[in-house]
């Protein structure tokens, strides 16, 4: 096993200082692939070797065992890890390197070989005096702390009209009242509102509705009642005196006025109303007197519910791997750490109420349990889904299922409306964290959880005015006013201070998304069905549980296969659009859009390695080349389209290039935009 003498690595063996990993042989004899051994003085940390056997060399065997011992030496509070790597060892010092150690410093090895030692360090995620002082350090962060305060609105006489009659928005009506009594916000009026209704009611009789209005929950009013007249006075010229709007003088115009005074005192989120001169004057209303105005179609889309369970995509089985609901006793099993149970046993507790079902998955390989995810949704729709994920720490497919859990849950989060995630922090889990934080998660400041802010859907300048809405009511922070580059984008957080964000870097900010700024440009090609459902996932057809799916399928970054010619036009970040062709069933139609992150020529009877290879969906490149290379193509950020754009439109926005989607085409910025807002029509770029 290594230079030292046997008795060294029993004693390893004894004191708990030695990983090894396993295998099963044909004959079901089980064996070692490769091992480490570390030491150390606590809270410092030693890898002395780590081995593999040359056959398993180059398939993840080394980068495993690591992580077990990183797991393990988190969960103990250990701070760091060293080793100590000869400056000739390249292979090793790119291990290192590759798993996030640093040389620190470099000493002189022995006489023999004159040779100088490279120490390599990297740090534990563990809770320490450190890490506790730079959680409350006062730089400012772009997402706040969670708040657990139930959202308050207000709202006028047609809202409650729309409730009680049935006029043309009484769906809407009923989902706003619905969700109050869901407990997912507060609703109340201005003292106004009753004396308005009564004006607007026959007295002579039992009136229901008066009844119902009267026992709803009601603003005080203020003790001053001359700064609030005053205050009342200043909003009504300014909504309706000045634009010069009709019926600036009626007794309905005063009490609105009255209404939205009494709500910007009381420090409501928002006021509900469909009156257009109200929502005219909502810039000025927010600047000026800080109470925002939302018409209800607005706020419903804000509201948007939860996915039912049965709207949640059942889980393809993979190679090797399935899918199960986890109960208590296997995830019990799988974490092995009574302590970290017991504060993930929560997540096993029914709270599915008001039919908002809570997210759990676990993957399976055989019998045995080796990763799980549950994802709850928010209490409030301004408050963060809540995931937890734990992958068996050293696992060789470890990355697959973080990548695959990760994924699925900002997908299922984001299928209605922009939201927030908050990934749990679990102690041993760093190459979950680390891995979510290559992926857009961030810091929060109010414990060592990841936040992500979920978007998954184009923004474009058409869209650009209605989604700066949307993230500043549902996620406290101010996109730029205008959308005109990608150079240097300001956010602007809760606290008023400006962070600043290249076009790239809001893509993966607000991933899945498509920021399309003036000028970009897209390319569109081919996919035949067989591929697109297995790469895309966006072809509605059948498919038997039981078939196995490729790993591209559950990866968040994906590679698509076509002639080595397209090399001048599939240019890392454009976006790309897959063209569904017709062949064997294809619709005909632009089924998804995403952004190339790189493109590689290669020799088309090569196979890729490993890691390269599990993101296709293809065994044979030969197929699609005529030369001697194909061009291997990766791309994210994949945002399938609710209504496919087919052939008959592409062609009337000029799409299909000269040669009809045979091949990759380049789509001007013009037409790149019209095959986004034509994709995306549930109303959301409207």
């Amino acid at each position: 096993m290594g230079f030292l003498p046997h008795a060294a690595y029993e004693d390893a063996i004894a004191a708990k200082r030695l990983i090894a990993s396993l295998a099963e042989s044909k004959d079901g004899k089980r064996y070692v692939t490769g091992y480490l051994l570390f030491g150390g003085v606590y809270p410092h940390a030693r890898i002395f070797q780590v081995g593999v056997l040359p056959e398993k060399r180059r398939e993840g065997v080394a980068s495993a065992l690591l992580d077990a011992l990183i797991s393990q030496l988190e969960q103990a509070s250990y701070i760091s890890v060293t080793a100590h790597v000869a400056s000739d060892l390249t292979q090793a010092r790119a291990f290192y390197a590759k798993n996030g150690f640093e040389i620190v410093r470099e000493r002189a090895g022995g006489d023999t070989r004159a040779r100088s030692i490279l120490v390599h360090h990297r740090g534990i995620e563990t809770e320490n005096l450190f890490s506790i002082a730079s959680r409350h350090e006062t730089a400012p962060a772009l997402l706040s702390p969670r708040s657990s305060d139930v959202p308050f609105y207000t709202f006028d006489l047609n809202v409650f009209f729309d409730l009680v009659k049935n006029r043309a928005r009484h769906e809407s009506a009923c989902k706003l009242f619905g969700a109050a009594l869901q407990h997912r916000l507060r609703l109340g009026i201005a003292p106004e509102f009753i004396s308005e209704l009564k004006r607007s009611e026959v007295a002579d009789k039992y009136d229901p509705v008066l009844q119902m209005a009267i026992n709803l929950p009601r603003l005080p009013r203020p003790s001053n009642t001359i700064q609030l007249d005053n205050l009342a006075t200043e909003i009504h010229h300014l909504v309706f005196v000045e634009p010069g709007a009709s019926g600036a003088s009626s007794k309905q115009a005063h009490s609105d006025a009255k209404h939205l005074a009494l709500s910007s005192r009381a420090g409501a989120t928002a006021f509900i109303t469909s009156d257009r001169a109200i929502l005219a004057a909502r810039n000025e209303l927010l600047t000026l007197y800080g109470i925002d105005v939302i018409s209800l179609e607005e706020f419903i889309e804000l509201l948007t519910d939860w996915p039912e369970e049965s709207a949640i995509e059942r889980h393809k089985t993979g190679m090797g791997f399935s899918f199960v609901s986890p109960t208590p006793s296997q995830v019990e099993t799988l974490i092995n750490e009574p302590s970290t149970f017991k504060s993930l046993s929560h997540l096993f507790v029914d709270q599915t109420g008001w039919g908002r079902s809570v997210w759990r998955v676990g993957i399976t390989e055989g019998a045995r349990l080796v990763a799980f995810a549950c994802l709850k949704p928010p209490a409030h729709f301004e408050d963060q889904s809540e995931l937890t994920v734990y992958v068996e720490p050293g696992h060789l497919d470890r990355e697959i299922y973080t990548e695959y859990l990760l994924h699925e849950a900002v997908r299922i989060s984001c299928s209605n409306s922009p939201v927030i995630i908050r990934l749990k922090h679990i102690p041993g889990q760093s190459a979950v964290l680390s891995f979510a934080k290559q992926k857009g998660f961030m810091p929060a400041t109010d414990s060592k959880d990841l936040l992500k802010i979920v978007v998954g859907q184009p923004l474009t300048v058409a869209n650009w005015s209605h989604m700066r809405d949307v993230l500043r009511r549902k996620i406290n922070i101010t996109l730029p006013q205008s959308f005109e580059s990608e150079a240097d984008l300001a956010l602007t957080n809760a606290s008023g201070a400006s962070f600043h964000y290249s076009g790239d870097d809001l893509e993966r900010l607000f991933a899945p998304a498509i920021c399309l700024w003036p000028g970009r440009e897209g390319v569109i090609v081919p996919i035949r069905k067989e591929f697109s459902e297995e790469l895309l996932g966006s072809t509605a057809q059948h498919r038997f549980q039981f078939i196995e799916n490729f790993d591209a399928s559950f990866l968040s970054q994906r590679s698509y296969v076509n002639t080595a010619r397209a090399r001048n036009v599939m240019l890392p970040g454009k976006p790309i659009f897959f063209y569904e062709s017709a062949p064997r069933g294809g619709r005909k139609a632009v089924v998804a859009v995403a952004k190339i992150v790189n493109t590689v020529l290669m020799d088309k009877n090569h196979t890729p390695e490993h890691d390269k290879a599990r993101r296709f969906v293809v065994t044979d490149f030969s197929r699609f080349s005529n030369t001697g290379d194909v061009l291997l193509t990766t791309f994210e950020n994949l945002i399938p389209f609710p209504n496919p754009v087919p052939y008959t439109e592409l062609e009337k926005i000029d799409a299909t290039g000269s040669t009809n989607l045979v091949s990759a085409t380049v789509l001007p910025y013009e037409v790149t935009e019209k095959i986004l807002t034509a994709g995306w029509t549930d109303g959301r770029t409207a």
